[in-house]
């Protein structure tokens, strides 16, 4: 068979894209109230084949869920709760500040340059 008859796979993640789908996996991973509230990030396991965080990340990272309706969603759910480091809204937190010192900071993709880096000849 010629290279372009070959049967190709119909995906090559079990991510749907769009913001509908981001939409939906929100509103699923949220319904378990009781796994949103006792998240931690240390007791999640990074080699499971099924996602064992909350499988939000892609939509995210893609502009497909916005990190403020999540935030929104989780404080909602979370009111009576204090964030630690290792918790949903800790994670979020982690994260936002991680992208604000990327784009804050000038050459932050790259060692040299890069005043947050020690430059060593």
């Amino acid at each position: 068979k010629q290279w372009y008859q070959r049967r190709v796979r119909a995906y090559t993640s079990w991510f749907k894209a769009g913001e509908k789908e981001a939409m939906k996996s929100l509103q699923e991973f949220m319904a378990q109230k009781s796994r949103v509230k006792e998240f931690e990030k240390l007791k999640t396991l990074p080699t499971s084949l099924a996602p064992d965080t909350t499988a939000l990340s892609p939509y995210v990272s893609q502009g497909c869920l916005s990190v403020r309706t999540f935030y929104h969603e989780l404080t909602t759910l979370l009111k009576d709760t204090k964030p630690t480091e290792s918790s949903l809204v800790g994670q979020l937190y982690w994260r936002e500040m991680a992208y604000l010192i990327g784009y804050s900071s000038p050459n932050f993709h790259q060692m040299r340059e890069n005043p947050l880096c020690k430059q060593i000849p």
